[in-house]
Order: structure tokens, then C-alpha cells, then sequence
């Protein structure tokens, strides 16, 4: 039995606090980090029991984030290496992948799921290719921004130098994966104006409660408002 993709998945958001990100550098972990973030992204798409176990065969796990079998496998023992999951009889059984750190009660972020699919696969990855690090720096992203989501303000308030702090990235780097994100409909990048306080970027994921943005709401944004989101840590955020 497979666990149905949902309108919308969880992740624990604790490692991406605690700067593990910085673990998932291309020097560090190569073409397999951008296999274990996308093999991660699809799981916690699924995830919404509270043991954090999640079922899918390879061949869903292939589909959806169209990588090929091989891959698929390095990115699990990744996974499995940087204490993210179980996998196997450890999770309960063969086709079972065990979240690690889940917590249904705090501690996790939203992931769109359902509706950014095309059948079997996560719509998004269809034009990548595991040829370009942009791909590795596009997921480190992505994760973070879901990660430090102000859930008020249904957008992350993140500094270049706030990105730099918790995923280790650098500034060319952070340019070229929010393009690869925005390119690819993952996620909006909103100017705010701060009142006579210079510009504040915000980052919306696509997908996640797609009706509620400043469109909707009729207001700006305050420049207190965003000070405080981002003052945020990445946990209890839901």
C-alpha cells in the first residue's frame, strides 16, 4: 500500500534550524544532495501520520522525482547517513521511509504537494537533469524558505546574509538557486517596500495556501511585521 500524495505534506523543520543545511554543500555531497533533497521533498509530501512513516515503492519514488532508480537509491542513503530517515526494517518494513524528528504537534513545515503534480511526478522537476549544482542550491532553498515560512504572513523574511548563516551559501549561489526556483514555479520572490526603510525581499512557496497573500488580504506588509518574522527560528511553524 502506498501513502496518497497530499494536498499538502510536512517536514520536521529542527535540522534546517540547527544548520544542516550546510551538510548538503556540493563540495560535500555532490549530485547526491540534490537526489536526497528531492527524494526528502517527495516523502514529506506524503507525510502526515504521526509515527512519520511514510510508504512508497521505488518505482512511485522514481516518478515522482524523476530521478532513475540509481539515484533514487543514493539520495535514500544519504538520507539515512545524515539521520533524516529510516529506511527498511528499521521504518517498519520493506516500501517504509520513517521521517526523523517529526513531531505532528510543532516543529514542522508545509510542502505543496497535490496540485503541483502531473501524474506521478512532482511537476517542478521535470527540466532537471542532476547536471548542474544550481539543481543542489535550488533545493537547499527550498527547504529553508518552507522551513522559516512566517505562517501569519504566509511568506519567509530571509537576508542574504541569513541564507548565508543557515545553509552556508554564497551570494551567487543564492542568486542562481532562487532563479532555478523561480523558473521552475517553486516558489515567488515579493519586493516589500519598508516605508522609507529601503526594500525587504519575501518568499512565497507555490502551493502553499495560495489564496492568502497581500492580494487577498489588502494590506501591506509592515516593516515591524517583517522584522519580527524575520526574527523567527525555524520551529513550531505550521
Amino acid at each position: 500500500m502506498m501513502t496518497p500524495v497530499q494536498d499538502w505534506g510536512r517536514f520536521p523543520s529542527g535540522w534546517i534550524a540547527d544548520g544542516n543545511l550546510k551538510r548538503f554543500s556540493w563540495r560535500l555531497v555532490g549530485t547526491r544532495g540534490i537526489a536526497a533533497l528531492r527524494v526528502y521533498t517527495v516523502l514529506a509530501q506524503r507525510l502526515r501520520d504521526a509515527d512519520g512513516v511514510v510508504r512508497a515503492s521505488y518505482e512511485a519514488l522514481t516518478e515522482n522525482t524523476n530521478l532513475a532508480r540509481a539515484s533514487v537509491s543514493a539520495g535514500l542513503r544519504l538520507l539515512e547517513t545524515e539521520n533524516l530517515i529510516l529506511t527498511g526494517e528499521a521504518a517498519g518494513g520493506k516500501g517504509r521511509y520513517k521521517i526523523l524528528g517529526y513531531d505532528p504537534e510543532k516543529g514542522w513545515a508545509k510542502l505543496p504537494a497535490q496540485k503541483l503534480y502531473d501524474g506521478a511526478q512532482f511537476r517542478p522537476f521535470k527540466t532537471w537533469h542532476m547536471r548542474s549544482q544550481v539543481e543542489l542550491h535550488a533545493m537547499r532553498l527550498y527547504l529553508l524558505i518552507a522551513a522559516r515560512r512566517d505562517t501569519a504572513l504566509n511568506e519567509a523574511f530571509l537576508t542574504y546574509e541569513k541564507i548565508q548563516e543557515m545553509a552556508g551559501m554564497r551570494d551567487e549561489q543564492i542568486t542562481s538557486g532562487l532563479s532555478l526556483l523561480s523558473a521552475s514555479s517553486m516558489v515567488y520572490v515579493i519586493n516589500h517596500d519598508r516605508q522609507g526603510h529601503g526594500l525587504a525581499r519575501g518568499y512565497r512557496i507555490v502551493g502553499v495556501e495560495p489564496y492568502r497573500h497581500r492580494g487577498t488580504t489588502t494590506r501591506e506588509i509592515t516593516a515591524d511585521e517583517m522584522d519580527a518574522a524575520s526574527a523567527l527560528q525555524s520551529q513550531n511553524l505550521r
